[in-house]
């Protein structure tokens, strides 16, 4: 069995269910995804339920079983000496030790495990990439507007454009450690797409799009949509991934939506720091073939 502990946004969650699914998938054994993360809290809620994915959920005991914390002392003590004896067979604990880097730590020979950590690297699943893209498909009907919406943006050369701000303003703590995408580098792009692609045609995906209005002149046609329901982000991912090319925030969602688009000859720009003083190296996160401003 396989337990993956999902914390944080839709973005974040992808990426420990993606961790999670190659992993159960390689060893050929069940994935359960363990919700406790978002018990008793108003910031985050789990995000994945309207994908392709049909879940199971792990129970406190599937948990407490993995963790070893499960049963009597004695019990707990020949659990750690059957463990030490036969390591394949073992259970483990496996919190992420670097930060968006790759640790083939979690392709073990140990095969009941729990995961902590967000697993940010695409080396974790490349391997069930089209797997995953199945199960990231939506399972209903996009809600009216957003429907029109993936009209529109098949009808012209859509550029994507993701403003977050939300929370990485009205969270200090949040604010520190992730800073927003400046002014200047919105339209520093913005210019080297119309550089290459005169046509252009922007579609702003933002949290703040009265901030959108009065602050981005991308200089050319532009459109500015809003969420249309906070618990619908998921269609906006999907909307994103439509189009044909990517100016990206610093955020997980702007990630996925190239990642599910996996378009070729995609012009995808992300920003030259991802995070507020540049406190993490990205370099095995970002992938080469995008545009760092």
């Amino acid at each position: 069995m396989v337990i993956v502990r999902l914390a944080g946004g839709l973005g974040n969650q992808m990426f420990q269910y993606a961790a999670g699914r190659a992993l159960a998938h390689e060893w050929q054994t069940e994935l359960k995804l363990d919700l406790s993360f978002f018990a008793g809290q108003t910031l985050r809620a789990y995000s994945l339920e309207h994908f392709n994915i049909h879940p199971q959920f792990a129970s406190p005991d599937d948990v407490a079983r993995l963790m070893g914390t499960s049963g009597s002392w004695t019990q707990r003590w020949v659990s750690r000496l059957a463990q030490a004896l036969s390591p394949a067979s073992a259970r483990a604990v496996i919190t992420e030790r670097r930060y968006l880097h790759y640790d083939p730590q979690l392709f073990g020979a140990v095969r009941d495990v729990y995961l902590i950590g967000y697993w940010q690297n695409e080396r974790y699943f490349a391997a069930e990439a089209d797997r995953l893209r199945s199960e990231f498909a939506l399972t209903q009907a996009l809600l009216p507007q957003n429907a029109a919406l993936t009209q529109q943006i098949a009808g012209t050369t859509a550029v994507g454009v993701h403003v977050r701000r939300g929370d990485y303003v009205a969270n200090a703590r949040t604010d520190q450690l992730h800073g927003v995408c400046s002014v200047d580098y919105y339209q520093a792009c913005a210019q080297s797409v119309l550089n290459q692609i005169p046509n252009a045609h922007f579609f702003v995906f933002s949290d703040d799009p009265e901030w959108v209005k009065a602050h981005l002149l991308l200089g050319g046609p532009t459109t500015i949509i809003a969420p249309a329901s906070t618990d619908r982000d998921c269609e906006q991912l999907l909307l994103l991934s439509q189009c044909q090319h990517l100016i990206l925030a610093n955020s997980t969602f702007s990630w996925w939506a190239t990642w599910l688009g996996n378009r070729p000859n995609r012009l995808v720009y992300a920003p030259l720091r991802w995070f507020a003083q540049g406190q993490f190296d990205t370099t095995d996160f970002i992938p080469d073939s995008w545009i760092r401003m």
